[in-house]
């Protein structure tokens, strides 16, 4: 866990992920391949969603340092205390905390089966990049303690891995057990390479020790290891399933930081999650205090009730931008503290834990009731910090390490959008490897987009190009025109999509241009996909000056794919797309360059009337769009 020292030694590198309370950062993976959970009612993964029980998984849970005490002497919360904690939470909500090799298998054991009987989800940090021995006093005095470099470069490997095997041999059966974080706080001096060794390793390690647990990484935000390329390659180390960004920024709003983490987690196809989210404070404030003193306006110590607008605030944007949850600092076992604190301060006063009891997560994708929980546990109740949007995903998904395209936008989008029908319970459809995208001003009358290294016969390839109406390009040979979004005016933007099965031997999609003019081209290709019939239906369309186009609804099969294409064309810069439609996540993005933009997200659906599909850019600009179905086969 990290102190309060650390806090601050951090804060002037604001992290990009929230210090709240109710948690669980997750994450398996080995040094060949992600592993992800095969038995019913673990936590797994579809790309960059979390999934339990055929349903996405979204929490704002808690962090709670001190669950499992520390050491032989150390003090925690006795069985009645433990039952009345997890008992108020909403059923299937995420507890962070900490089981360390300085704590005893006995005691963690004591919390798990606690969380058991409520019908809870942990995640367990089995190390910390200060001390390994938090405690909830943590939030209110600094520790100091740090790990030396020496650990991260081979000293993990005496004691630590020991440990890691023993806990993951104990628990690897339990459901109850929603994600394994391999260290929090993992910094020092230690250089990424380092720390990127250290999770192959370990990670490694836990995924052959336990193949039913996701293992979530615990970074900081992207700026302590160097920035967004180093943090991306901590993140996509196969020994880790679920990115982590921890933030200190206790500002109200998103996280300076978010931006950069969502972008790279986003490209390396893992969700992420953010930790330690927390705001300095008392009953009454105190303007004189900060947490950190070299950033007195966002941790200066406020009242109780500002400390529940500020968290609402971050959550709401957080989940918005489209993290897959949040670990805020919340209850504090022990004596209750006095002053100014982080987590909850122990008095019934503090409108903290009700408000982290209540809270759903807001934004997009349209959030559905909890999954309910194992027989004999206690259904969800209103408010619960759990949501379960409709089934998007198969538990296994092969890691993504290939480097973000030149022209995708660091900026993660949001859009509206009309919620379709419940997906299958499977993800029947994947993508293989990354999207690519190429923007170009008229420099260049081809575009070559290399396929992605994995790509074998009967894959569906899906081409999409944007360009003026006035301007024409050439179909490659081998692929099918599926549909085109225009006004047929000159001057104005045109979305055309076009496909192929592909060949054994294809590695590279080349789209040839009529001439010299600002366009943009994206290739995603998809694996599941029924070769002989792959495209369902579509739909397209226009509007000359708005900020948002609404793309009609059609009709999907059971396992079926939607994909939305949409270009801009503006006298100028054509500005950004600022949401994604509701339950669709971004695969590639050109856009904030002069003339033209072009973006295409997709999302799994069941059988039956999709419903529209909105996206929303920043500007009122000319856009034209397609929407189409891809059938399982």
């Amino acid at each position: 866990m990290t102190t309060v020292a650390r806090l601050r030694r951090r804060a002037g590198v604001r992290v990009s992920v929230a210090l709240v309370a109710l948690a669980v950062t997750a994450g398996a993976a080995t040094l060949v391949a992600n592993l992800a959970p095969t038995h019913e009612g673990f936590l797994t993964r579809r790309g960059d969603r979390l999934v339990l029980d055929g349903h996405n998984y979204r929490f704002a849970g808690q962090t709670v340092p001190g669950l499992v005490r520390c050491g032989h002497q150390g003090q925690g919360p006795d069985d009645a205390q433990l039952d009345t904690f997890f008992g108020g939470l909403p059923a299937r909500s995420m507890v962070r905390t900490w089981a360390t090799q300085t704590m005893r298998l006995a005691d963690v054991e004591r919390v798990v089966a606690a969380a058991k009987r409520h019908g809870q989800l942990l995640t367990l940090v089995l190390a910390s990049g200060g001390a390994d021995c938090p405690q909830p006093d943590n939030d209110v005095a600094p520790s100091g303690q740090q790990r030396p470099d020496a650990w991260y470069r081979g000293g993990y490997t005496e004691s630590f891995l020991p440990w890691l095997r023993t806990v993951a041999a104990r628990f690897r059966d339990e459901p109850a057990v929603g994600l394994w974080e391999l260290i929090s706080a993992p910094g020092s001096t230690a250089s990424a390479t380092e720390l990127r060794k250290f999770y192959d390793v370990a990670g490694g390690e836990l995924h052959r020790a336990d193949p039913n647990h996701l293992v979530a990484s615990g970074t900081q935000a992207p700026s302590v290891y160097g920035g967004a390329a180093e943090w991306r390659q901590l993140e996509e180390s196969p020994g880790v399933d679920v990115a982590t960004m921890l933030d200190y920024d206790m500002n109200a709003g998103p996280s300076p930081h978010l931006a950069d983490a969502l972008a790279q987690a986003e490209a390396v196809d893992k969700p992420l999650v953010l930790a330690d989210v927390g705001v300095f404070a008392s009953r009454d404030g105190d303007p004189g205090l900060a947490f950190d003193p070299g950033r007195t306006a966002d941790t200066q110590c406020v009242t109780w009730a500002q400390r529940v607008s500020k968290l609402r605030s971050k959550l709401d944007a957080s989940f918005t931008d489209g993290i897959a949850g949040a670990d805020v600092r919340g209850w504090r076992p022990g004596q209750p503290a006095g002053g100014c604190s982080v987590g909850n301060t122990g008095s019934t006063e503090d409108p903290l834990l009700p408000f982290l009891r209540d809270y759903s997560p807001a934004g997009p994708p349209a959030l559905a009731a909890a999954a309910a929980p194992a027989s004999g546990s206690p259904a969800p109740s209103t408010g619960a910090s759990v949501s379960a949007p409709p089934p998007s995903a198969s538990p296994s998904v092969p890691p993504v390490t290939s480097v973000s395209p030149p022209g995708v936008s660091p900026t993660a989008p949001t859009v509206a959008a009309t919620p379709g029908p419940p997906a299958a319970n499977a993800a029947l459809i994947t993508q293989v490897g990354t999207a690519t995208v190429i923007q170009e001003p008229g420099t260049e009358v081809s575009h070559v987009h290399q396929l992605p290294s994995g790509v074998r016969a009967g894959d569906q390839i899906i081409v999409a190009v944007e360009l003026n109406e006035e301007y024409s390009f050439s179909v490659p040979a081998g692929y099918v025109h599926v549909a085109t979004a225009t006004s047929g005016q000159w001057e104005q933007p045109k979305t055309v999509v076009f496909r192929r099965t592909a060949q054994a031997g294809d590695t590279k999609v080349v789209v040839n241009f009529d001439g010299y003019t600002h366009h943009s081209s994206t290739v995603i290709v998809y694996r599941g996909v029924d070769p002989s019939a792959p495209v369902v239906a579509a739909t397209t369309a226009f509007n000359d000056n708005s900020a948002s186009i609404t793309v009609p609804s059609l009709s999907a099969p059971s396992g079926g794919q939607l994909v939305l294409a949409v270009g801009v064309a503006a006298n100028g810069t054509p500005g950004r797309w600022v949401g994604a439609p509701a339950g669709m996540s971004r695969r590639a993005s050109a856009e904030g360059q002069q003339w033209h933009g072009l973006i295409l997200f997709d999302q799994a659906v069941g059988a039956g009337a999709t419903g529209s599909r909105t996206a929303v850019c920043d500007a009122g600009v000319a856009q034209s769009g397609v929407l189409l179905a891809l059938r399982h086969g």
